[in-house]
């Protein structure tokens, strides 16, 4: 990483000259580095446009003075370094692109967490239920079955197994169940997963096995 800078004086004409030059020559060179692209770059062309109003209210230069070398009287926008402020949009349209490839998905666990896949969405989705409703394992018993999958039962119904005790939106659901119902003893979570492999929990259920 490297700073530079040009001091004065400058009269009008100069100081506008240099302020072409060396911001070109940040949109080109300045983006490549972690630093330099989320801090460096940003705040160093940022001061160049507070000296660009500091030296474009200068007076015009005197006949007969020295002058600046005559980097280039071109101005912005009809430099080719203008692409130069295209690199910071790169990571914001990969991080669209991805979203825009996300999918929906449910998955529930037990201690210790196990993923499974979307249920159907339904009347008797666990989507839809509320604290106190039961519910039940569609696949307990199965010995083939990967994944639990649950549905919303009577609670008067012989194969509800578990009831709602509530419901939780934090990072860590099990952690959030534990500390918000105790008596929890599974946890039915709903994930949001990206096209990166990026995973986030959307909320869960908080359960109690029924005696």
């Amino acid at each position: 990483m490297q700073f530079r800078k040009l001091e004065g004086p400058f009269c009008r004409d100069c100081g506008v000259a240099a302020f072409r030059h060396l911001t070109a020559e940040t949109l080109v060179q300045g983006w490549w580095g972690p630093f330099s692209f989320f801090i460096a770059n940003p705040f160093t062309l940022f001061m160049n446009l507070i000296n660009r109003v500091r030296v474009g209210a200068l007076a015009a230069p005197i006949p007969g003075s020295p002058a600046l070398a005559d980097y280039s009287a071109k101005a912005f926008p009809r430099r080719w370094e203008m692409v130069g402020l295209l690199v910071p949009l790169i990571p914001i349209l990969l991080i669209l692109s991805a979203a825009s490839r996300s999918d929906s998905t449910a998955h529930s666990s037990s201690y210790p967490y196990v993923s499974a896949p979307a249920p159907i969405y339904s009347a008797s989705d666990p989507r839809n239920a509320k604290p106190g409703d039961c519910v039940r394992d569609k696949f307990k018993g199965n010995l083939n079955a990967k994944y639990p999958e649950l549905e919303i039962v009577p609670c008067s119904d012989a194969r509800a197994q578990s009831v709602v005790l509530g419901q939780v939106s934090g990072l860590i659901p099990d952690f959030e169940c534990g500390q918000k119902y105790p008596a929890a003893d599974q946890v039915y979570s709903f994930t949001t997963s990206y096209g990166n492999g990026y995973t986030t929990t959307d909320f869960a259920l908080c359960l109690a096995k029924r005696n």
